[in-house]
């Protein structure tokens, strides 16, 4: 079902990032656990440009974990990719160096931005937002110096409501030579929950001269247009609202460029997504680890699915690939009611909600 939402927004201009020209402003994002090359491969293949690896443990690559290597893993059509690097130590940081300059990727994110206590309890992610801005301008701008790719760092608003300190972070990471900066629009307090504060992601967007991208709730095409819209913002980073979804991307430029896009899969479309994920899962890690490790990526693909529920029990003792294609290709059969990908969104986050000037639902 096509749905069309009148609006006179103009889109922006194609995204560049240092040397780094991109033809939309849509970028996919690291997800710990989520974006590896399968995944990014999938969401290339239905209109993503820019996406990134998982978020790499500076530490674990310099030391060459072997498992890290893996996360770094590119193919001839996954391009261009960004890597995003954790930690706290320029010199740790800058020792990555030697090993991502081997490999094709076109630019370094520092995460400043992850919430989770095990990695800001050690003062990485979103734990550097408790430290003087100084620190991050040091630490952006070592990387800097030591490289020839664009360096972004992704941030949160603050680390709690009364420590927003978003602007002040942006000036320091611009002041090191940052090519950009990605806003995550909650505090670490927040994690991924309440709502997002696009008022301070305008004015992350208003004190700098660098691409600001924003980041949080972009769950649907209107969402991301309010996003565009309220923040001024030069890109928005898609994330949680990928998971299940690899139309999402060219949903969203659909619906920025004619104001239509496409509300419903069949449960066709959304079977073959799911067994061209699972074939590039087993491909890339055999076919009992790509079987193993697709099964959450089932549980996404089933949400908005009427009887999905009884699936994704079944899905959870599955160990080979041939019986995973079995319970997806029964699942095709019975037909089932698939509900509208972006409705219940737009619903709780966008139609009860006032936009900048005071109107409920208008895009």
């Amino acid at each position: 079902m096509n749905r069309s939402f009148r609006h006179l927004y103009t889109p922006p201009e194609p995204l560049r990032i240092g040397s780094l020209q991109l033809s939309m402003p849509l970028i996919l994002a690291p997800m710990a656990g989520i974006s590896d090359l399968p995944f990014r491969t999938l969401h290339r293949r239905h209109g993503c440009e820019l996406a990134f690896t998982e978020m790499i443990s500076a530490r674990s690559l310099a030391y060459g974990s072997r498992q890290t290597l893996t996360m770094l893993s590119i193919s001839d059509t996954d391009r261009p990719v960004g890597v995003q690097l954790l930690g706290n130590d320029p010199d740790m940081l800058v020792r990555t160096l030697d090993i991502i300059h081997t490999m094709p990727f076109s630019l370094i994110d520092i995460n400043a931005a992850c919430p989770v206590p095990k990695v800001t309890s050690r003062g990485e992610g979103a734990g550097l937002l408790r430290e003087d801005p100084k620190r991050i301008e040091r630490l952006v701008g070592v990387v800097v110096r030591a490289t020839h790719l664009p360096v972004t760092i992704k941030i949160r608003t603050g680390w709690d409501d009364d420590s927003l300190v978003a602007v002040d972070v942006a000036r320091a990471a611009e002041s090191a030579g940052a090519a950009a900066i990605c806003v995550h629009g909650r505090t670490r307090m927040q994690r991924y929950g309440g709502r997002v504060n696009r008022g301070a992601i305008a004015e992350v967007k208003r004190t700098v001269n660098i691409p600001v991208i924003a980041s949080g709730d972009a769950f649907s095409p209107r969402l991301i247009l309010r996003t565009f819209e309220e923040t001024g913002c030069d890109g928005v980073m898609i994330a949680r609202g990928a998971l299940g979804n690899p139309w999402a991307f060219q949903d969203v430029m659909q619906y920025l460029t004619t104001g239509e896009y496409s509300d419903r899969r069949s449960i066709s479309e959304i079977c073959s997504a799911m067994h061209d994920h699972l074939e590039l899962c087993c491909e890339y890690y055999g076919e009992r680890g790509g079987t193993v490790l697709f099964r959450k990526f089932f549980t996404w693909y089933a949400k908005g699915i009427k009887t999905g529920r009884q699936y994704k029990e079944r899905v959870f003792s599955v160990t080979e690939q041939a019986a995973m294609k079995a319970v997806i290709c029964e699942l095709e059969q019975a037909n089932p009611q698939v509900l509208p990908l972006y409705e219940a969104y737009d619903k709780e986050m966008l139609d009860s909600m006032p936009d900048s000037h005071g109107r409920a639902g208008s895009s």
